[in-house]
């Protein structure tokens, strides 16, 4: 859920651990929400990637070569961070999906999926549902990585209103953020209000359970102690289809510290979705 900024020793860098601006290609957009170097015109699946509350798309930079080369890699990237740094943030889910919304509908032209970890799953999960309603193409399936089911109650305590020196080192507590972010105070003081942001949508934001005519395939840390496996099989309350549960090696973070094993079950998912769409082409 937490800042995910791999820090360097020079400034820019730190505002963006990877060169975005290379990576972005014009997706005939309004906006900088998407990022994405794929060129292959034979695109087969779209998956977008979202990321989760403090972080951005540099999360997904290392699976760009990971997965088959008929898929294209969308990376969501919210405003406030990175290369969005200096744009007012969302603080409510109803204006960050809306504004989504406007710009991933062109993008909707070929099959495609969702992922999203933490709160990247419950975005993720709230455009699937705006786009049903407006009668959109949905998702072949929606991967909901590290999030107990949307429409659940919180139970953790809030952390998005505190003053800055009890929100920070509730941000020390939970994981997640490199120690060497709080190093630097003007960073962390140019962070804390898409932080709060992030944060506010996540602790205030519960879904209704909407039940979707998409696969959904949900996954979490064996070591992550703030989500039980009940919130996890939750998922089904949303899904007229069997969902499916994998356990990942880690806490929350496993998708930073352990992409790997993550990779290793969203491949073998975005393998029978281009099998399908393949054979579906052909009937």
């Amino acid at each position: 859920m937490f800042y995910s900024y791999k820090l360097r020793l020079n400034f820019k860098d730190k505002l963006c651990n990877f060169n975005c601006c290379s990576m972005h290609r014009d997706l005939n957009m309004k906006n900088d929400w998407f990022i994405s170097t794929k060129t292959d015109d034979d695109i087969k699946l779209r998956l977008f990637c979202f990321p989760y509350a403090g972080g951005n798309s540099s999360t997904y930079a290392t699976w760009l070569n990971a997965l088959p080369k008929h898929v294209e890699i969308i990376m969501i990237q919210p405003p406030g961070r990175t290369t969005r740094m200096f744009e007012a943030p969302f603080d409510n889910m109803e204006a960050l999906v809306a504004d989504l919304l406007n710009s991933i509908v062109d993008l909707l032209d070929k099959p495609y999926a969702f992922f999203g970890h933490s709160l990247g799953s419950r975005v993720a999960y709230e455009l699937v549902c705006q786009l049903q309603a407006k009668h959109f193409a949905l998702p072949e399936c929606l991967i909901a990585s590290a999030s107990s089911a949307p429409h659940l109650p919180r139970e953790a305590e809030m952390a998005w209103d505190k003053s800055d020196e009890v929100f920070i080192e509730s941000l020390k507590t939970l994981g997640g953020t490199p120690s060497e972010f709080f190093e630097y105070e003007e960073l962390v003081k140019m962070s804390l209000p898409m932080l709060r942001a992030d944060f506010k949508i996540s602790e205030l934001h519960r879904a209704q359970a909407i039940t979707l005519p998409c696969q959904v395939h949900v996954l979490s840390g064996t070591e992550d102690d703030n989500i039980s496996h009940e919130n996890v099989v939750a998922w089904q309350a949303i899904s007229d289809k069997k969902i499916t549960v994998n356990y990942i090696n880690g806490g929350h973070f496993y998708i930073d510290q352990n992409s790997k094993d993550v990779l290793s079950v969203v491949s073998p998912i975005i393998d029978n979705l281009i099998a399908n769409i393949i054979v579906d082409a052909v009937c």
